[in-house]
């Protein structure tokens, strides 16, 4: 007979439709992406087999044997491996169980699987809360049947989850408390139960467990649950035991505070102060007692610096939970930060700044926390200030230095000379006094860059000499003729401060002579210049 293709119902039963060379050839070339080759149907053969080369033999399932009707019979499907009960798919059966079992969903057989006392437990929402370590002997089933476990860890820690039995195999599944995986196995190395071993933080997890094959039950496994932890309840009487259990529960109203000590409900006397604009002032040398007992609280504080600038030191101290703590000047910009010191968990700013306002913040150092209790310090010392400054105020109570004879400390602490030259304007020629012999003049050469002129006379040739004196800077001198031509000069001596010139037989006429300061950029406040002639 020719290949079939597809049963066909018919009015007595199932049958099939004999499927000719030249149909299977038609399917071949209506079907996308394949071409029939060569060898195809003899002309005119309607009902001729399809030859190899049409239809590969390896392609199609060879069909069962034959009835008497020629009909091609059910094929019964019994895979040793999959189905030991059950219908094999033609009306008859794979197989029956031993006396006391049952045939399963999977068609395999097995003891009766009777759920749990625990159920329902089949999602997060109903998950069995564990107090680690902790084991359960548990049972999976109906089929499709899950148990969910939810625990929580104060640590980080090592977490092992494992099953263990003689009846079917699990898989297991750790996850966070929003329902995202952290890791799975399923019947790995540890045999047909599962084992997960992995490092965690602090939090809440579940664990969900399922039979390893769809559709399966698990009469009865056990789920164990243990952690890398000691528990610890030193100094402590509530909360977390630091690993999965606890150190105890308050009553008579008391609440648990961070630190695992029952206290009194959190209360802060000092609020509200959660601005700037709220912030409480807070003197040197003084200590606040506060509390902060909202998630997200904030402290503000507020102190002035008078002197020019000074050393601070803020710090927070308490039992309860940690803080930090931020520093700012008047104008809003951080100048510092400290979330923990090296003696505890509270926090600590040494600090130099200028004058003006600054203003601390203090928060929880750990965001959604509340700090029962705290107490913040504030201790100042003055810094003198004598930079760029040689005289005046050093901004604590003493002085950058003090000016010399003749000069005061001005608004921008230097020391101005108080030199002042009665006989000014004399700079120019034009406006030079008289010197006259044997009559020595007091002069003045300030401010900086001032000059002294003098003139004389001679009515007949003479010898002169002309000199400066004094005890503050060293002076230079010029000596001219009527036309102003250089004659002489002195300033050169680096023995003698002041200036002397000598001349011998001079000739009759005017003369000029000018002073300065050899340094002209200093000023001399007193200074003497005289005038010997010796006629010839």
């Amino acid at each position: 007979m020719g290949l079939s293709f597809g049963p066909e119902v018919g009015a007595v039963g199932v049958g099939v439709r004999p499927v000719t060379c030249k149909v299977l050839l038609a399917i071949l070339v209506a079907t996308p992406g394949v071409e029939p080759v060569a060898g195809g149907c003899a002309p005119g053969d309607s009902t001729r087999r399809a030859s190899p080369e049409v239809f590969p033999q390896e392609d199609v399932e060879e069909p069962g044997p034959p009835d008497v009707s020629g009909e091609v019979a059910c094929k019964p499907d019994c895979k040793p491996r999959k189905k030991q009960c059950g219908d094999d798919g033609c009306g008859g059966s794979c197989g029956s169980c031993a006396a006391g079992e049952e045939c399963k969903a999977s068609f395999r057989c097995g003891l009766p699987c009777s759920p749990d006392d625990r159920e329902p437990d089949e999602n997060a929402e109903h998950a069995v809360a564990a107090s680690l370590p902790a084991s359960f002997t548990r049972a999976l089933c109906p089929a499709g049947d899950a148990d969910w476990y939810g625990f929580t860890v104060g640590v980080p820690t090592e977490v092992v989850v494992q099953s263990s039995g003689t009846d079917g195999g699990t898989y297991i599944r750790l996850l966070r408390s929003d329902g995202t995986e952290i890791e799975h196995d399923h019947e790995d190395d540890y045999g047909p139960f599962s084992r997960i071993v992995v490092e965690v933080l602090a939090g809440s997890y579940f664990v969900e467990v399922t039979p390893a094959e769809e559709g399966e039950e698990v009469r009865e496994h056990k789920l164990t649950l243990s952690i890398d932890c000691n528990p610890d309840c030193s100094g402590r009487n509530c909360g977390t035991d630091g690993c999965s259990g606890t150190c105890g529960t308050c009553t008579g109203g008391q609440e648990c505070a961070p630190d695992g000590v029952c206290r009194e409900p959190c209360i802060d006397p000092g609020e509200p102060r959660e601005t700037p604009a709220a912030a409480v002032p807070i003197l040197p040398g003084q200590t606040l007692a506060a509390a902060m007992c909202a998630p997200g609280d904030q402290d503000w504080y507020s102190f002035d610096v008078t002197a020019r600038a000074a050393a601070v030191r803020v710090r927070t101290r308490g039992l309860a939970e940690p803080t930090e703590v931020w520093l700012f000047d008047a104008a809003m910009v951080q100048i510092d930060h400290d979330d923990s010191d090296d003696t505890g968990d509270f926090s600590l700013i040494d600090e130099t700044i200028g004058g003006g306002t600054h203003f601390v913040k203090v928060m929880a150092a750990h965001k959604g926390s509340i700090v029962p209790e705290y107490t913040v310090s504030l201790e100042m010392w003055c810094l003198p200030d004598c930079d760029d400054r040689a005289c005046g105020d050093d901004g604590c109570g003493g002085s950058c230095g003090a000016c010399p004879a003749d000069h005061a400390c001005d608004a921008i602490a230097t020391c101005a000379s108080t030199c002042i030259d009665q006989l000014e304007p004399d700079e120019e020629a034009e406006a030079a006094h008289e010197l006259v012999p044997g009559t020595p003049a007091a002069r003045s050469l300030c401010p900086i860059e001032d000059h002294d002129w003098f003139w004389f006379e001679l009515a007949a040739p003479s010898d002169i000499r002309i000199e400066t004196s004094g005890v503050e800077a060293p002076t230079e001198m010029w000596l001219f003729d009527d036309a102003l031509v250089e004659l002489e000069y002195d300033g050169k001596n680096e023995i003698i401060a002041f200036s002397v010139i000598e001349r011998e037989a001079v000739p009759p006429g005017r003369y000029y002579v000018e002073v300065a300061s050899k340094d002209w950029q200093v000023q001399v406040p007193h200074y003497t210049a005289s005038l010997v002639v010796t006629p010839r």
